[in-house]
């Protein structure tokens, strides 16, 4: 049975070189990001502090994504963890995620521009969509909603400083 595994380890590809380049594209990502986030669910609004921490891991292969939401009195109001790669196979990029309530996706992660990108996963309510765009110091998010995939509904904002690489 060892040697199956062993072998079978062995025998498989490398990862394509441009697995580590594509991750590239995503070079301005890592580091701690602070800033506010609004939340409109339900007619009201949740406002809350946060923190990204997102580092380079398997040199260079992925990207470990954690993000923490507190309201004005401390309270954690979102939590979430996620996994950021490239899969030079299949030539996409994969966004895994896992909240503090339990809740996990797998959602498909695109470039769409020079420093912008949209991640989303559908629901049994229907879509669900974030639109980032990056620079060096800022990262300016939305999230909406679609029931039908045409017309969409914005429920989230975040805006974050960079505060150290």
């Amino acid at each position: 049975m060892v040697a199956l595994f062993v072998n079978g380890t062995n025998a498989q590809p490398a990862a394509p070189v441009n697995s580590k380049e594509e991750m590239q594209k995503l070079r301005l990502w890592p580091g701690r990001w602070t800033g506010s986030s609004v939340w409109s669910l339900r007619g009201k609004d949740e406002h809350s502090t946060v923190e990204e921490n997102i580092a380079w891991k398997v040199d260079g292969n992925a990207l470990l994504i954690n993000g923490l939401g507190k309201d004005a009195e401390g309270k954690i109001v979102h939590e979430a963890l996620g996994v950021l790669s490239y899969n030079a196979r299949e030539s996409k990029y994969h966004l895994n995620s896992w909240l503090r309530d339990g809740r996990s996706t797998d959602a498909w992660f695109n470039i769409v521009g020079e420093n912008q990108f949209q991640w989303g996963f559908e629901t049994p309510q229907g879509k669900i969509r974030y639109s980032i765009t990056l620079t060096e110091k800022t990262w300016k998010e939305t999230g909406e909603f679609s029931s039908d995939g045409a017309q969409w509904y914005p429920f989230f904002t975040m805006n974050l400083t960079k505060s150290s690489d």
